[in-house]
Parts: C-alpha cells; sequence; structure tokens
C-alpha cells in the first residue's frame, strides 16, 4: 500500500507541477508553471526560489513560463533546470539546501552557476518538454512546438549546436485527410500549420505555417478537382484557406473570412458549385465556386475561387454539415454542438433568382428550416426501481390477508419512488446536451438520416426522420461517442473512430472487423480517420498530437485496389494558377463586419477628413492674423494702429460673449439636472443597499506584514423589517403571559401555609389580654410573646394533620394511570404511536422558536460588533500613540543633531518603516464610502468615455450609420 504526504500550498499559488528532484537532505526541489522553484519539506513549502531583478529586493521568476525538467547531478553537486522559454541553468546545491526564507517573505533569492540556451536548430528557441541524456556526446530535446532536437554536448559538459532530428504538430492535430489519386494525407494543427505526408515513405514532405490555428482540414472531391490537389483549410480566426498543393509547397489561391470563430466543417454541394462552411459561431456561410475554364471533356483544372453567398444562422455552433445528393431541392443537412439537428434549403447562387440572397445591407437570410427535436431512448422510471426490489407477485394470489396487505404496500411504496424518479430523470433530460458528432442522409428511404451524438446518446448510430417523436432505430457501435464515420475511397472498407481513441475498420459486406485503442484514451480523441486509396493503409490522428499509419492485413480484405501512379505536379513557381495575398492581421473584418462596418468607416474617414480641412483653415486665419500683428507692432509708434482696429466688427464680441455666456447658463442648467438625477439615484441605492443594514462589515488589520499578517472581520447584520420587529414582540408578550398564567394557576389549585398561618393571625388579634397590655414592657413580656408564638405555630401544624383514614384523589388518579399504562412502552415506529402534547411540533410554536432564536443571533451578532468596534478604536489610540512618539523621536534627533551617531541612525532606522496604519476603506467602510481620490475619479471618466465610444460604436458589427462620426460632428460644430 502506497504512503506519504500531499504536498500543501499554502500562501503560494495554486501551479501545475511537472519537473521536479529529490535532494540527497530528504527535501524535494519542483519548477511551477510560473517559473518560480519550490522547496518541499514534509509536504510543506519552505522556500521559494527567485531570480534578483535590480536592487531594492526586487526579484524574477527562474524561468519564464513552464520548468518541465529538474535534475539534480550528485557528481558536480548542481541542480539543473529548463522548460518553455529553451534557456538551461544550473544552480548550486548547497546554496539551494541552505536557503531560508525571512520572517516578512517566503522568497529566497539565488543567482544561477551558469546558464545556456536550448537552439531548436531552425534559429529559435526550443520550448523544452523532456530531455534525454543517455549518451555522453549528446541530448535528445523533445520541442513542445513539434519536433526531436539533438544537442550536442562538449567535454566540459557545456551545449554545443542543436540540429533538428524530425518534426511534427506541436499540439492537437484538429483534421486529416487523404489523396485519392496519390500517396499523400494532409493535417492541420492547433500549432498553425497545414503538412503534407508521404505516409507510404513515412516522411513529412513540406508544411505552412500560417497565423492562427488550424481547425479543420480536407481534400476537394474530384468532382471539385480532379487531379486531388485542392485542400480546403479552416482556422481558429474564423479564416478558411483554399491551398493548392505542388511540388514544393503549399500555394495560397483564395483566403477569405467568413466567420468570427474557428471554422469546424466545410462541404462542397454534389455539383461542386456551392461550399457550404460551419463555424462555432452558430453559422452556416454559402459561398459560390468559380473554376478556371477547361477543355471540353477534360478535367477540372486545379484551384477554385470562392464568392460569398450568404449565411444563415444556426441554434447553437455547428458541429456536421452534409448535402443532400439531389441538388434540385438544395438542401443539407446541420448538426450544432448544443445538441440541435435540421435541415435547411440552402439559397440560389445565381443573383436574380426569387430565392437568392439579397446583399446589399447584408449576407444573412433567414432559411427555411425544419427541426429535429431527439428524444433518447431510455428506460422507464419503474423499470429501474422494480430492478432494486425483490418481485412483487400478484395480490390476488397471497395466501392470506397479511402476504396481501405486504404485497399492495410495496406496489404503493415503488409507485411513489418511481414517480420521484420520473420526475428526476425528466428534468435531468430536460437540461442534457447531445452535441452532434456526425449527421448524414440515409440512402434510398425518403428523407431519413443518420445522427451521432454525445455525452449520454453516445454508443449508437441513431436512424431519425423529420416529424417522429423517437428515432426509427438504433445501430450500436461503442460507448464512447462516435467522431469519425466514413467509407474508404474503394469503397470496400469503413472506418468509424471515436473520443476514447479508438479505431474500428470493418468490410462493406461481412461481419468482421479490426477495432484497437490507437490513441490516448483520455486525451487522444480521434479527429482524423482514413484508409488509403488502394486499402493498404489505416491512418489516424487525435487531439493528443499523435498521427498512426498502421497497414492492414489480408484479414480484412483480400482483394486490394491496385494504386495507379499519380501524376506530378509542378512547383508553386511554375503552377499557372494565379496566388492571392494571404490573411495575416488578427482584426482583419469577416465578410459580414466588411459589409456593415466598410460604410461606417468610409463616412468615419470622411468626416475626419472634413474636420482637418476646417481646422486647417481656420489655422491659417490665425497665423495671418498673427503675422498682421507683429507687422503692426514692428512699426514706429506713430505709424501704429491701435488694437481696436483690428477689430471688423465690434459689436461681434458682445454678441459672441452673449452667446458664450447663454451657452454656460445652459450647461449648468443641464448639469444641475444631471446631478439632481444622480442624488436621486444615490439616494435609492441607498435606501436599497444601506439603509436595511444595521450593522456593516468592518475589516481590521494587524500589524505584522507578509506571513505574519492576518485580519478579522465584525458580521455585517440586517435590520430586523417591522413586520418581523412585531411578531418578536408579539412573541414575547404571549411568552410572559404563558409564564403568568401558569403561575397563577399553581398559586390557586396548591394552598400554601402562608394563607393559614394568616387566618390564625387574625383570631389572635381578636382576643385581647388585658394583663398582656400591662405586661407589654420588659423582659418577661418578650419571653412571654414568643411563648406565644411557639403555641400558636404547634396548634397551626396540628390543624394540617389529615386524617388517618384519607386518601388523596390525585394520588389515587395517578395510581389507577400507572396501574392501567404499565408496560405499555410504545415506539415511535408503531402505527397507533401518539406523539406526547409537549413534543408536539405546531406552526406557532416552530415560529416562536424561530423568531426567538432569530432574535439571540442578532443579539450577538451586534454585542460582538460593538466590542470589535472597541477594539478598532483601542488600534487607533495605539497607531497614533506610536506615530506621536516617532514624530517626538525624530525632532529630538535633529535637535541633538547626532543623526550620523549610531544611537541616531538606529533611532531613525527604526522611524523609517512603522507599523501600517494607514486606514483602509474596509476598515471604516461608512467614513470612507463618499470620499473619492483623483486616480479614482480620473479612472472612472476614463471609464466613462470608454463606454460612451462603444455606445457610439454600435453592436456586434460596429453600429450602423456610423453614430460615433456624428456625435463628433456635432461637438466641432458647438
Amino acid at each position: 500500500k502506497l504512503q506519504g504526504d500531499i504536498g500543501r500550498f499554502g500562501n503560494v499559488d495554486l501551479s501545475d507541477i511537472s519537473g521536479y528532484a529529490e535532494l540527497p537532505d530528504g527535501k524535494v526541489i519542483s519548477g511551477t508553471e510560473t517559473g518560480t522553484l519550490l522547496i518541499w519539506d514534509g509536504g510543506l513549502i519552505r522556500a521559494v526560489l527567485v531570480r534578483p531583478d535590480g536592487e531594492g529586493g526586487a526579484f524574477k521568476p527562474c524561468h519564464k513560463g513552464m520548468i518541465e525538467v529538474v535534475r539534480f547531478d550528485n557528481a558536480t553537486k548542481t541542480i539543473s533546470t529548463t522548460g518553455a522559454d529553451g534557456h538551461m541553468r544550473w544552480w548550486d546545491y548547497a546554496t539551494v539546501r541552505d536557503a531560508e526564507p525571512e520572517d516578512d517573505r517566503i522568497e529566497v533569492l539565488i543567482e544561477p552557476v551558469k546558464e545556456a540556451a536550448i537552439g531548436d536548430g531552425a534559429g529559435g528557441l526550443c520550448s523544452v518538454k523532456s530531455i534525454i541524456t543517455t549518451e555522453p556526446d549528446h541530448w535528445l530535446v523533445q520541442d513542445a512546438n513539434g519536433g526531436i532536437v539533438r544537442v550536442a554536448i562538449g567535454e566540459g559538459g557545456e551545449l554545443g549546436e542543436s540540429r533538428q532530428l524530425t518534426s511534427f504538430h506541436g499540439g492537437c492535430i484538429n483534421g486529416m485527410d487523404i489523396s485519392a489519386v496519390s500517396d499523400h494525407a494532409v493535417t492541420a494543427g492547433s500549432d498553425g500549420t497545414v503538412r503534407l505526408w508521404a505516409y507510404a515513405e513515412r516522411r513529412e514532405v513540406y508544411r505552412s505555417k500560417f497565423c492562427a490555428g488550424a481547425t479543420f482540414v480536407q481534400m476537394a472531391p474530384a468532382y471539385v478537382d480532379g487531379s486531388q490537389r485542392t485542400v480546403i483549410a479552416g482556422f481558429d480566426d474564423g479564416v478558411v484557406r483554399i491551398l493548392l498543393r505542388c511540388s514544393d509547397g503549399f500555394k495560397i489561391v483564395d483566403c477569405f473570412k467568413p466567420h468570427n470563430k474557428r471554422v469546424t466543417v466545410a462541404k462542397f454541394s454534389p455539383d461542386g458549385s456551392v461550399l457550404a462552411t460551419g463555424s462555432a459561431d452558430g453559422t452556416v456561410f454559402f459561398l459560390a465556386a468559380k473554376y478556371p475554364k477547361s477543355p471540353p471533356k477534360a478535367p477540372k483544372l486545379p484551384g477554385v475561387t470562392l464568392a460569398p453567398i450568404g449565411f444563415a444562422k444556426a441554434p447553437g455552433g455547428v458541429s456536421a454539415l452534409q448535402w443532400h445528393e439531389n441538388m434540385k431541392e438544395h438542401k443539407l443537412l446541420v448538426g450544432c454542438e448544443t445538441g440541435h439537428a435540421f435541415e435547411m434549403k440552402a439559397p440560389n447562387w445565381k443573383p436574380g433568382q426569387p430565392d437568392s440572397v439579397d446583399s446589399t445591407i447584408t449576407f444573412e437570410f433567414e432559411a427555411t428550416a425544419t427541426h429535429y427535436t431527439f428524444n433518447r431512448p431510455r428506460p422507464t422510471a419503474m423499470s429501474i426501481v422494480e430492478s432494486k426490489y425483490p418481485p412483487v407477485g400478484d395480490e390476488r394470489d397471497a395466501a392470506d390477508a397479511a402476504e396481501k396487505a405486504a404485497i399492495i404496500e410495496q406496489k404503493r411504496v415503488m409507485a411513489l419512488e418511481a414517480e420521484q424518479l420520473q420526475k428526476e430523470l425528466d428534468e435531468a433530460e430536460r437540461i442534457a446536451v447531445y452535441p452532434v458528432k456526425h449527421i448524414g442522409y440515409v440512402p434510398f428511404t425518403g428523407g431519413n438520416f443518420e445522427l451521432a451524438l454525445g455525452g449520454e446518446a453516445a454508443g449508437k448510430i441513431w436512424e431519425c426522420q423529420f416529424g417522429a417523436k423517437d428515432p426509427m432505430r438504433g445501430t450500436k457501435t461503442r460507448q464512447s461517442a462516435l467522431t469519425i464515420t466514413r467509407a474508404s475511397i474503394s469503397g470496400k472498407l469503413s472506418v468509424q473512430a471515436f473520443e476514447d481513441g479508438t479505431v474500428r475498420v470493418a468490410p462493406s459486406r461481412g461481419k468482421s472487423y479490426w477495432v484497437g485503442v490507437v490513441h490516448d484514451g483520455v486525451y487522444g480523441s480521434v479527429t482524423g480517420a482514413a484508409v488509403t486509396r488502394d486499402d493498404s493503409f489505416l491512418l489516424s490522428t487525435s487531439s493528443d498530437g499523435s498521427f498512426f499509419v498502421q497497414k492492414i492485413g489480408a484479414g480484412l480484405l483480400a482483394e486490394r485496389v491496385p494504386a495507379t501512379d499519380a501524376e506530378e505536379v509542378t512547383s508553386v513557381a511554375e503552377d499557372p494558377t494565379p496566388a492571392v495575398e494571404d490573411i495575416t492581421d488578427p482584426t482583419k473584418y469577416s465578410f459580414e463586419e466588411e459589409k456593415i462596418k466598410l460604410a461606417e468607416d468610409i463616412a468615419r474617414a470622411a468626416a475626419e477628413e472634413a474636420k482637418l480641412g476646417v481646422r486647417g483653415y481656420i489655422n491659417k486665419l490665425r497665423d495671418d492674423f498673427q503675422a498682421l500683428l507683429a507687422e503692426n507692432e514692428a512699426r514706429p509708434p506713430h505709424e501704429r494702429l491701435p488694437r481696436e482696429a483690428f477689430e471688423v466688427d465690434p459689436g461681434i464680441r458682445e454678441v459672441v460673449e452673449t452667446e458664450t455666456q447663454g451657452k454656460m447658463e445652459m450647461v449648468k442648467a443641464e448639469y444641475a439636472w444631471l446631478k439632481e438625477r444622480a442624488d436621486l439615484q444615490l439616494k435609492r441605492l441607498k435606501e436599497f443597499f444601506l439603509d436595511p443594514v444595521e450593522s456593516e462589515r468592518v475589516v481590521l488589520r494587524s500589524f505584522g506584514s507578509g506571513r505574519r499578517s492576518f485580519s478579522v472581520t465584525s458580521f455585517r447584520v440586517a435590520k430586523f423589517s417591522d413586520e418581523l420587529r412585531a411578531d418578536i414582540e408579539r412573541c414575547h408578550t404571549t411568552e410572559l403571559q404563558r409564564k403568568t398564567a401558569g403561575t397563577g394557576a399553581r398559586a390557586g389549585l396548591t394552598p400554601g401555609k402562608s394563607f393559614r398561618k394568616n387566618a390564625a393571625d387574625e383570631e389572635e388579634e381578636e382576643k385581647v389580654d388585658p394583663e398582656a397590655e400591662l405586661m407589654s414592657h420588659g423582659k418577661y413580656a418578650e419571653k412571654r410573646a414568643k411563648r406565644k408564638a411557639r403555641e400558636a405555630e404547634w396548634r397551626e401544624f396540628n390543624a394540617t394533620k389529615p386524617d388517618p383514614k384519607y386518601e388523596n384523589p390525585d394520588d389515587l388518579a395517578a395510581i389507577e394511570e400507572a396501574n392501567r399504562t404499565r408496560g405499555d412502552f410504545k415506539l415511535k415506529s408503531e402505527p397507533d404511536y401518539v406523539v406526547p402534547e409537549e413534543d408536539q411540533q405546531f406552526y406557532d410554536r416552530k415560529r416562536r422558536q424561530m423568531l426567538l432564536l432569530e432574535e439571540a443571533v442578532h443579539e450577538i451578532k451586534m454585542e460582538f460588533n460593538r466590542r470589535f468596534l472597541a477594539l478598532r478604536a483601542v488600534r487607533k489610540s495605539a497607531v497614533d500613540d506610536v506615530h506621536s512618539s516617532a514624530k517626538r523621536i525624530a525632532e529630538i534627533t535633529v535637535e541633538l543633531d547626532d543623526a550620523d551617531q549610531p544611537e541616531g541612525f538606529e533611532a531613525l532606522s527604526v522611524l523609517s518603516e512603522p507599523f501600517s496604519a494607514t486606514p483602509l476603506a474596509d476598515e471604516y467602510p461608512t467614513e470612507f464610502r463618499a470620499a473619492a481620490t483623483d486616480e479614482e475619479l480620473k479612472a472612472h471618466d476614463e471609464e466613462q468615455k470608454a463606454a460612451a465610444a462603444a455606445a457610439s460604436g454600435g453592436g456586434d458589427f460596429g453600429g450602423f450609420g456610423g453614430g460615433g462620426a456624428k456625435k463628433e460632428d456635432k461637438e466641432d460644430k458647438e
């Protein structure tokens, strides 16, 4: 059994850990994703190692990014680390071992012994993932950007030249397709590369790097490009590129941006006239295809250009598309990541037709769609409940009444449980999402389609029909979700791939098949799987970045399709197909954004030009006027004109000043209205948020800093509402009445000694002894009074003596009740059990208890807050005393003029960093609520300006009509 301690980060930020090493003293050193080194001792962090960065105790991490490799060399007593930044650094073991943090910080500054850069063989640095150091003369380094690099090692251990041995995708492979005319495959990866592979030769032919991650790739079908050289690639930024495979690289023959998010799928119509693309932004875009002219009866020349037609919105991100084989109907199926599936009619790509898209203002059109709601077949709640209980027979076959009652009761319990379970199942089904993984028409069924879903609906391919409530049938596959299903180019084999990394190959006819877990079962969802043109190889790619090529044995397919030699292709420079410029700007507008924003940008640019023109003219007049004034000042005094002579219209100044004063008054009125509105809004906010609060939350911090610091808070207590306060008062009144009534009843039912004593006293008061009056003074009188009192007490006590034959009726009733109920101990589970009255729970009683508990909690919190605020006052007083003392010490030091002496220097150094006493907003929330600093006002002003600029820019597509330009024109006129 494994035993050990779990590391706890404590105050250190949580981080993934990849590289670590155990040190000889038992401690462990590990890297982090932020580039710092952690020293672990017994499951706790002892220190955080960082590098110094300038003066004043500033620091920086040991590496930039994740530290992947940490190794300890016992021979040299050094620790080597490297990671995503491509730098190898060596640290002295003794310095690391003796690293001890200070009291107020856990970071320890440390300098590396030496460092070196690990190149990637192409002029850059490796993003190191792992290193193999088994050979003395070289290392093998795995580059996270995609590659294996050989690094030469000198005799002294210094790093030498780096040379790349292999190259591959750095990250996920999001798509793969094969050629039907040559032994080539094309892949697309998250690293932004599209690569061509010669799978039979097990080598990469070439690759092209783009500015965004590639999310989709497909070879154009033969009816689009008979040479199979055209490649459609989609990217993260919504760009679609049409690439032409040449002998030495890809040639971009078309590049456009129909979407704003990643492109997930693209399909040509059966006649090749339209390309439909789907995206995670929830749109399906249609583009008309234009091909270069080719001779009659000759295959289409490579290359295709596309023009936008329009787009339709989908309920969610599009994940699957499939065209109907009959192009006369112009239909296609659409599947979404949100589980929606629908059939829509494609627009007419010929302008001027009745069902064509009018793209004068926007490319969006309302599509005619038929939606399908998937109803997953699932077991009923009763069947699930019945599986938990033993079989229940028919009550009519019961042997006796007891068995019949037991059967009926069990059925009743099962029915109630099934009813509750059914509600839970229905609710879970209502909120469940089954993303569409595959959708396609079923041939020769009149419109039926097959659907493969994720989530709980995975494991089957469902055949569905529009208008039907439930799926018609389901073909079992695997428990994991299906990601790919396709036939081989020859049609003799079919391939299925799944999210758990499994690939299944089976003949189109026959029951034999091959299935294998090819990729990682957790991170290796298969993104591409296909059988080559001659049915010899199985190719598969996955999100874990792996690309497998496997040879298909004769057990699956005895007869293979002979492979024909592919035609040689020209180079990029020699190919006659014209190239287009690539899109490298990440802010490039999509088709729709360009349509909407272009007019707005033109209008804004024209307005800016007009403003510059007016301003330039005004500046010219101003310069001319200043030149005239200068010339006038240069003349002799008798030739100078007075300043008033330069005023063309003397009365215009008064008119302008009057207008300006009127505008100022209007602005003041507007600001007065705005202030009144702000005051009303503030009043409403206070009434809603602050008035119901009786005591606010206050934070009180300790004098310490760093690891020794801590803070405590008071309770935020709400005021009792008038209704709640009235209920509590009624509760107290009721409780008082109940106690008073109980006391009075007990006093009336049980006669006491005091009652009888008072009666005897009254009798004594009636009998007056004359001798007693005469002898009422003196010692004799005192003794006689005591004797009389004792006699009276005895007479009273004897009067209470009961008759020997008397029996108390209450005692007789209690004895009789005890005899009647002797041995009758009813359990709470008994059907005839009656809860005692004192234990019964009623609405009034529970509400009274809840109200009293609410009041008690309120009082406890308020008492704590009162003591808390008193502590805050004590803290403030202590701070004020220390500050005044520190100020006085500084004044004494100045008067003595011994600041340079050891005593004065020590005194001033102690005062240079007094404990923190600056009150914060959360320490005095009421006092600081209305206060605002200049920085806060400036930040608020910038936020208001940014909000106004965003509002003037319109909606998602930047606004309609250039509202921002109009506002600027208005301000300029004013």
